[in-house]
């Protein structure tokens, strides 16, 4: 299976570490996927993906189309089809946020059809990306349509989650919530808060 992928241009590059896509026949047809920091957008330009969640509670799902997943806690196994036409986005922890008009917290350790977010989407892209597309011309499409998608003004408390998370980053995670708070004007309830949204 072949990998392409890239970090987008700016301003995506701020919420997107990169775009990929992933083509071919694939080497293992299942994958055990550890808890992930961030989230992810998943548009399937192939045959249809399982997945199974580690929470037995949770019944698998047949994803045919696309879907976003959220910061997930806990295992889940995939098990892509005998050959595999996909693209991807691997968000930033606070990336999504400007793509949706949802908390993140609502799709914490949950995936959801891309069309019940975006509507039309996978199928515009279906459409642009064409079947014989390169890798390249696909990345491009998608791009496009998460520029087209990126809101032109950040959402209510996203530039305090973007000015902490960096804080954050810089120190290693050693900077205190206090000091993080204090430095924002802000409590430490509203950081949180902010943090869960974004």
């Amino acid at each position: 299976m072949e990998y392409v992928g890239r970090v987008p241009c700016p301003p995506l590059d701020r919420f997107v570490d990169d775009i990929y896509c992933l083509t071919g026949v694939p080497r293992h047809r299942r994958m055990n996927i550890p808890p992930m920091p961030s989230a992810h957008l998943f548009l399937n330009l192939g045959g249809p993906v399982r997945l199974w969640d580690s929470d037995p509670v949770v019944p698998p799902a047949v994803l045919a189309d696309g879907w976003f997943l959220g910061v997930w806690t806990r295992r889940f196994l995939v098990e892509y089809p005998a050959r595999v036409r996909l693209v991807g986005v691997h968000f930033k922890p606070w990336g999504m946020s400007p793509f949706l008009d949802m908390p993140a917290s609502e799709l914490r350790d949950r995936w959801v059809p891309v069309d019940a977010v975006w509507q039309r989407s996978v199928d515009r892209i279906r459409n642009q990306a064409g079947d014989i597309a390169s890798a390249t011309e696909t990345l491009r499409v998608l791009e496009a349509e998460l520029l087209s998608r990126l809101a032109e003004a950040p959402s209510r408390g996203l530039d305090l989650v973007l000015h902490a998370g960096g804080l954050l980053e810089t120190s290693n995670g050693t900077i205190p919530i206090g000091a993080l708070t204090a430095g924002a004007g802000v409590s430490g309830n509203h950081l949180a808060a902010q943090f869960k949204a974004h």
